[in-house]
């Protein structure tokens, strides 16, 4: 708790903190974006088989007589998706054949592609590698390749920030999100479309894990909270610009390309921001932690304040920190005292890989739910009972977590126990007297 001191000295909530906290919100914009990208770039339009290049019929919501000889329809006039009549029903030109006459004759599947109907969308990744039909599971399979993208990311890069700093991990996150997205949009094959939203959802995953860390590394705890609520709005101003950008750009191409290009903005004024003070200190650089929290004096108007800081008084002001820096955490060690076990198990709490391990988590169910959606082939109501099911274990296993209103997060596995103690002893020492005074009561008597 103790830098909590050092950033109130160089301005606490100043203008670096404000314009800090809104250049790190601006990519959740279109985290929320690609995250969502598969509804419409995967959309799936009407479709049925293409009868030949010798046949040119235009495409309606109800098919013609010409249309009938060789596709099955039902008695609403629709044409079957997916198989067409392995032979022309020729009878049904004469004037007393009907829709019904053709339901005895023999079909086969699509053996010429199909034909989509391009009013909604021009082109999306269903119509450009015909994912329907025996080949519908492929475009759920995107999502999942895209999440498990999601979740590589955050196992590997939230090791890798620990190791190598907020900052620079974020720079290389917007890069290969850049990158990646960019190529994504041109791919000329689904394999190669796989593997390019794979790499974006990895980025995606480095982004929003270094912006949390780097985010509120830098704000006073009090009102850490309240930053953390503004940056989920931003990223649900995100789900709400997705639709308006697809009713525009209807061609998945180009929509891709488009929620894609700021990642190359994003990368460039990266470079402004400074690495976590914290982080450095932790790391055994405490010159460079001293330059940045004079450097974030200095904007916020507090440079005296920043002058009279020495690495002496900084590492003196988070010598807690730094014992427990001594010592590497890893993902087992949320589980290593029993206030961490019972937490871990419901969210958790240390700073860098608690976010890597939740994120984990989460990421694994979002990539399992796509292809929980395809249960529905067999049971249509089993993908909502799953959904509904996993939210209230959710919800339920929150009575076991600590209150935290109006206290400030600890920062360390010490202060952890040291808090869960103290809350026991003091339960205990408003237990006691209810339990004495009677004894004592009736010895006096």
């Amino acid at each position: 708790m103790a830098f909590e001191v050092i950033l109130e000295a160089v301005g606490g909530m100043g203008r670096f903190q404000v314009v800090h906290v809104l250049l790190l919100s601006f990519p959740l914009l279109f985290m929320a974006s690609h995250n969502l990208l598969q509804n419409f770039v995967a959309a799936v339009p009407d479709h049925r088989c293409h009868l030949g290049h010798n046949l040119n019929v235009t495409w309606g919501p109800l098919v013609g007589d010409l249309v009938t000889l060789f596709v099955p329809v039902d008695q609403q006039g629709r044409a079957d998706k997916c198989r067409l009549y392995a032979e022309p029903q020729w009878h049904l030109l004469w004037p007393n054949g009907t829709h019904g006459n053709g339901s005895g004759a023999e079909t086969q599947p699509c053996t010429d592609g199909w034909e989509y109907d391009r009013s909604q969308f021009s082109t999306t990744i269903v119509t450009e590698w015909d994912l329907v039909c025996e080949r519908h599971a492929l475009r759920h399979l995107v999502q999942s390749l895209y999440m498990a993208g999601v979740l590589a990311g955050s196992v590997v890069f939230g090791r890798l920030s620990d190791r190598y700093g907020r900052r620079t991990l974020l720079l290389w996150s917007h890069f290969q999100l850049a990158v990646s997205g960019t190529c994504g949009a041109f791919s000329t094959s689904f394999p190669l479309f796989c593997f390019w939203r794979f790499l974006t959802g990895m980025a995606l995953s480095g982004i929003s894990l270094n912006t949390l860390c780097l985010c509120l590394e830098w704000i006073p705890t009090k009102i850490r909270t309240s930053v953390a609520t503004i940056c989920s709005y931003t990223y649900t101003a995100g789900q709400l610009l997705l639709p308006g950008v697809a009713y525009l750009i209807r061609d998945y191409h180009w929509l891709q390309l488009a929620i894609t290009l700021p990642s190359f903005l994003c990368f460039l004024y990266s470079w402004w921001f400074p690495e976590s003070a914290r982080w450095l200190v932790m790391r055994n650089k405490p010159e460079e932690a001293l330059k940045h929290l004079k450097r974030v004096a200095n904007l916020n108007g507090r440079g005296q304040q920043g002058g009279e800081l020495t690495v002496a008084m900084v590492e003196c002001h988070m010598q807690a920190e730094l014992r427990s820096s001594k010592e590497s955490f890893g993902v087992l060690d949320l589980f290593k005292t029993p206030v961490l076990r019972r937490t871990t198990f419901c969210t958790a709490l240390v700073w860098q890989t608690g976010v890597g391990l939740v994120n984990t988590i989460a990421r694994v169910g979002a990539m399992v739910a796509p292809l929980v959606r395809l249960a529905a082939d067999q049971l249509p109501f089993l993908p909502m009972a799953i959904y509904g099911a996993m939210a209230l274990i959710a919800g339920a296993s929150a009575c076991w977590l600590p209150e935290t209103l109006n206290r400030p997060l600890p920062d360390t596995v010490e202060e952890v126990e040291n808090r869960a103690r103290q809350e026991m002893m003091q339960k205990r020492e408003l237990a006691e007297p209810q339990g004495t005074q009677i004894p004592m009561m009736e010895q006096s008597v």
